[in-house]
């Protein structure tokens, strides 16, 4: 063969070679498997024939399990009261997120409203005796369970929100406690002495017939109101209107009762069914305890006549009652007898006044020792005593016989030698001698045998 035709050939076959290299080394490198982050599988596959090469792919999944990490939050939240006023009380709440070790801090303020306690108008004095500017007053009652703050709160009056400006005491009304707004503090507290509890002055004139006055709260939303008459008492008797429930009475105690509960909440009667051993219950009325000193025993009719005189007081309530400057009226006067500075009357305790030749004359000379001695001369068939306290308000009243003054209806008039006692307040007859019902007929007995006791006595209820 000439040599350029083996040169020739030799060049085609070269080329063929190549193109085989060239093949092989493209169907190796496509067969290769790819694997893409461990999470699938890629196959492609290359067949050949001598004439064509046909290229197919065909993928090829692969699923694999996959792990998911979840990082909870945690959060931290504190709240506290950064401010506190009469209407509101203000809130920080302070959330503290954590997540993955990053933490972040979310403050957020809520202003809540105060809630309004339910103070009521319990008591006023519209008409007082003389000149009404200076002497009039109401009687506010926190009748809830918590304190309130009436700062900013106003007596509407003749068409007007009259401001309140404290004047001795606090603004804030404890649980069923009490205040006084006057139409001036100052003059009430100079009638009042003894009175320690809040005064308000604001500036107001009652109406002698009759009205319509409210308390509001600072947001002027009436917190009670009522519209007064002059027919329902009080009208320049020297006494208040008391309310009781929902309805309003003339008050049985000259004054009034500013600062203590009501005279015609003590002054009720209630009946009860008594149990007893056989099969029927009969029932019994039985009054409530006066939450007041009364007169227990009276002997005005003794023996002897000049000495053996005797006032027993008996305190009812739960605490010892100061009784200094107390006075004792009669028919033949009006201040028959003092009681001394510093004289108390123990929780349910007694206390007994005497006449002044006591020791040498008493009827008895087993009969304890006097409280307090005076000269004190009493009535035999038409006498009474009042009771009043040291700001010359009645605390009670007892009238026998043919008396002119008395409560309800006069006890009955006793022989010489006995004496009239208050019945005992329970079912119990030394439960101490308590029940007062208003009413002097219904509530004295005679005593056969009279029983001064003084304050070394005292019975508790039964």
């Amino acid at each position: 063969m000439p040599i350029q035709k083996r040169k020739k050939a030799k060049k085609i076959w070269m080329k063929y070679i190549f193109f085989l290299i060239l093949v092989f080394l493209i169907s190796f490198f496509i067969s290769y498997q790819f694997d893409i982050g461990g999470r699938y599988v890629l196959v492609i596959n290359e067949t050949t024939t001598t004439s064509t090469v046909t290229t197919t792919v065909k993928p090829k999944v692969r699923i694999e399990t996959v792990e998911v990490k979840v990082t909870t939050t945690e959060a931290t939240t504190t709240t506290r009261i950064t401010t506190t006023t009469s209407t509101t009380t203000v809130l920080k709440t302070t959330t503290t997120v954590s997540k993955a070790g990053r933490g972040r801090v979310k403050e957020t303020t809520t202003t809540i409203p105060k809630p309004v306690a339910k103070i009521i108008i319990n008591e006023v004095m519209y008409d007082p005796p003389g000149s009404d500017p200076g002497g009039e007053w109401i009687e506010i009652y926190n009748n809830d369970t918590f304190d309130c703050d009436i700062v900013d709160w106003k007596f509407f009056e003749d068409n007007t929100n009259h401001r309140l400006n404290l004047e001795q005491g606090s603004m804030i009304i404890p649980a069923k406690g009490y205040a006084i707004i006057a139409d001036n503090a100052t003059n009430f507290i100079v009638n009042h002495p003894g009175f320690s509890g809040t005064v308000i002055d604001s500036v107001f004139s009652l109406s002698n017939i009759g009205e319509y006055i409210a308390l509001k709260d600072y947001s002027l939303s009436v917190v009670d109101e009522v519209t007064y008459n002059s027919s329902w008492g009080g009208n320049g008797t020297n006494k208040t209107l008391e309310r009781k429930g929902n309805e309003w009475y003339e008050s049985l105690l000259e004054g009034g009762t500013p600062g203590y509960e009501n005279s015609v909440s003590t002054f009720v009667t209630t009946t009860t069914t008594l149990a007893t051993t056989t099969t029927t219950a009969p029932t019994t009325t039985v009054p409530v305890i006066a939450d007041h000193v009364v007169i227990s025993e009276i002997y005005y009719d003794p023996f002897n006549e000049s000495c053996s005189e005797f006032i027993e007081l008996y305190n009812p309530k739960s605490e010892d009652v100061n009784i200094s400057a107390w006075t004792i009226a009669t028919p033949t006067s009006a201040n028959d007898a003092t009681i001394p500075p510093n004289s108390f009357i123990k929780s349910y305790g007694f206390y007994l006044i005497v006449d002044s030749c006591w020791y040498t004359g008493r009827d008895e000379s087993t009969w304890p020792e006097a409280d307090h001695n005076e000269t004190i001369t009493l009535r035999n068939d038409d006498g009474w005593i009042i009771l009043k306290n040291n700001l010359g308000t009645i605390v009670d009243k007892v009238g026998w016989g043919n008396a002119t003054n008395y409560e309800g209806n006069q006890t009955l008039d006793v022989n010489e030698g006995k004496s009239i006692e208050r019945k005992p307040g329970y079912l119990n007859s030394t439960a101490g001698n308590g029940w007062d019902s208003d009413n002097n007929l219904e509530d004295f007995i005679s005593r056969e045998i009279p029983e001064p006791q003084n304050s070394s006595f005292v019975e508790f209820p039964g």
